[in-house]
């Protein structure tokens, strides 16, 4: 399966993306002044991203865990196949998706996280909003742009559909990212 070819070719890379992740937020900290640096400092960036793929295992560990239920629900897999099993799916699913949010995280949401910290909000708030911003865009982008016929005939339910799917990942990512950073509540300083 291809997937697994693809899982395989990330343990070690995405290991090592935390190692470094680690390494400069901590270091990052230490070379900071006492607190008071800035929301994009180096160190609070690299903690922050840190905080993402620790939201984003945590994602991938509780879906890959409903999941199971649900499979054991059907009769798909019995209780001892989950119990059994459960550990290496989540590392599965983990793997799948620490580069894909990686991904959002730098192309999407670093850009934006900048853009707002130079106005002041680059905060726990501000961040929450921007991955509420980036859901609704997406989930509209499928609205306008049905992905399948099941889309195109059903736009609303697509779109509510996009909106849970996309919106719990990307607020959790958001949350990880924003407390990994220790941002500020609501308002960090800026430029009025």
């Amino acid at each position: 399966m291809l997937t697994d070819f693809v899982v395989n070719a990330y343990f070690w890379p995405v290991v090592a993306g935390g190692v470094l992740l680690l390494v400069v937020g901590v270091a990052g900290r230490q070379a900071g002044t006492n607190g008071r640096e800035p929301a994009t400092d180096r160190g609070r960036l690299g903690l922050g991203y840190l905080g993402g793929v620790a939201a984003i295992a945590l994602y991938a560990a509780l879906e890959t865990y409903r999941l199971g239920l649900e499979k054991v629900e059907r009769g798909q897999v019995t209780p001892d196949v989950l119990r059994e099993s459960l550990s290496g799916w989540i590392w599965f699913v983990s793997l799948m998706l620490i580069p894909i949010a990686i991904f959002f995280m730098t192309v999407f949401g670093l850009p934006l996280f900048a853009l707002i910290s130079r106005y002041g909000w680059g905060s726990l708030v501000g961040v929450l909003a921007l991955a509420a911003a980036f859901t609704l865009a997406f989930a509209g982008y499928f609205y306008l742009v049905p992905y399948n016929l099941w889309c195109g005939a059903h736009p609303d339910l697509c779109m509510a559909r996009t909106l849970v799917d996309v919106g719990i990942p990307a607020v959790l990512v958001a949350l990880g990212f924003a407390l990994g950073a220790r941002l500020p509540l609501l308002k960090a300083g800026g430029r009025p």
